[in-house]
């Protein structure tokens, strides 16, 4: 399955760009609105990152909080956003499904939610949600610290690390609580920033579609959708998009949280050691091989940790990870450690075929339709055809040991620079503080 690009065409002239990825999705389509964010400067990253929160839970001009609530179970299977930043596009994201006889109230209620979310009037209720959020997240570090500290340490090295980290990271919930604590003094001027934010995302002119389903259903849905557009606005003179300089350093640092076990990462992007970088299909069998002998062996085992693992992303991020982990220094100490196991590799034959095995086995997981579209998505965005895709797949399934020891050069380069993030416990961060350049209370 492949996605194919399309267009719908208004009545004025106006045209829409749509991609499509088209199979059997037992008569649901699933339609995901796209609007590019030229119009958002980088200082409001944190501003648009609660706008993206919270819209579809205030009321809108026709609906209370309430109904509204009601009107999406019932008459959709949700409706949900996210924001989407990578070296090729930035935009918002707001999706929903919904069966043949919803589709219109579908894109009615969406229609409500972008053009008529009332947050001038719920100014209460917007510093109860900011609250709410706010505590969710305080109460996720001990729980959910690997994803913290990935964000953090992608932001030392890697723009999309960055933008992830300030509007869902670290920087986010320090500059969430700077706003609950200044409420009453900044409250009515960001309750307006929230308002306006609206008018310089959902434009015509930022508009477009993706829709996973059936063909049929696809046709039904062009009228309605056209029909809806109309209402948004359009800009005959639009603001050049800004361009988004992120300052990358890295921090190294370890921030205490209220748990007695440790979240380890380090980790480089590979394209800041190789100009010409690309991800190779044998690096699918590397990461099998470390992340079930090499690091199962030394930090879960030998370490105590619950897990850890090793992964190397098609942006060119690299990771190493430890999740509930009793060790600071030693974790890191096995990952600096990596590169000599790696030269010093000796598989046999019946071994190296249970790690090609293993590794055909994670790629080739059964998907449902959703999931497969959300993948398609994805690989459009980052340009990836089937053709680049079988390549991977002949690469993993053709490597030799010799393939895979010559990589030991590349990871010992990547963990030279020591880019390091610990989330943990007082006692251990503070035992092994000389590893930091920094050590912080996370409260």
């Amino acid at each position: 399955q492949v996605v194919l690009e399309d267009e719908l065409q208004a009545s004025d002239g106006k045209i829409f760009p749509v991609i499509t990825y088209m199979g059997k999705s037992r008569g649901i389509s699933y339609l995901n609105y796209q609007f590019d964010l030229n119009e958002i400067s980088q200082a409001e990253l944190f501003d648009l990152s609660l706008f993206q929160i919270l819209l579809g839970m205030v009321k809108t001009e026709h609906y209370s909080y309430p109904d509204l609530t009601n009107a999406i179970l019932s008459r959709t299977g949700g409706i949900s956003s996210s924001l989407v930043y990578n070296q090729n596009k930035k935009y918002f994201n707001i999706r929903t499904k919904v069966l043949e006889n919803q589709i219109e109230q579908g894109i009615d209620l969406i229609e409500e939610i972008l053009l008529r979310s009332d947050f001038l009037n719920s100014k209460d209720r917007v510093y109860q949600l900011l609250y709410m959020i706010f505590s969710r997240f305080q109460m996720s570090l001990a729980d959910n610290g690997m994803d913290i500290a990935k964000k953090r340490l992608a932001s030392y090295f890697n723009d999309q690390g960055m933008f992830n980290e300030v509007t869902s990271g670290i920087i986010f919930y320090q500059n969430l609580k700077q706003l609950l604590q200044t409420w009453d003094q900044v409250g009515d001027d960001f309750i307006e920033k929230l308002q306006n934010m609206s008018n310089r995302i959902f434009k015509q002119n930022y508009f477009s579609l993706f829709y996973a389903g059936e063909n049929d259903l696809y046709e039904k849905v062009k009228t309605p959708l056209l029909h809806s557009l109309e209402t948004f606005p359009f800009s005959e003179k639009l603001v050049p998009a800004e361009i988004w300089n992120f300052d990358l350093i890295n921090k190294k640092e370890a921030f205490i949280i209220p748990a007695e076990i440790q979240y380890n990462l380090s980790g480089y992007n590979l394209k800041n050691l190789i100009s010409d970088w690309k991800f190779d299909g044998r690096i699918h069998v590397l990461r099998q091989i470390l992340n079930t002998d090499y690091l199962w062996s030394q930090v879960r085992v030998r370490g105590g940790a619950y897990g850890a693992g090793f992964s190397i992303e098609r942006n060119g991020n690299l990771f190493c990870s430890s999740y509930r982990d009793p060790q600071c220094n030693k974790t890191f100490q096995a990952y600096k450690n990596i590169p000599a196991y790696l030269r010093n590799l000796n598989i046999d034959s019946e071994e190296w075929t249970s790690y090609i095995i293993g590794t055909f086995a994670a790629l080739d997981q059964p998907l449902s339709f959703p999931a497969e579209a959300r993948r398609a998505r994805i690989w459009y965005d980052q340009n990836i055809d089937s053709e680049q895709l079988q390549n991977e797949r002949n690469q993993a399934l053709n490597a030799t040991l010799e393939d895979i020891k010559s990589f030991a050069d590349m990871i010992e380069k990547a963990l030279e620079p020591e880019y390091y993030c610990s989330l943990g416990s007082e006692n251990k961060l503070k035992q092994d503080q000389a590893l930091f350049k920094d050590l912080k209370v996370l409260e």
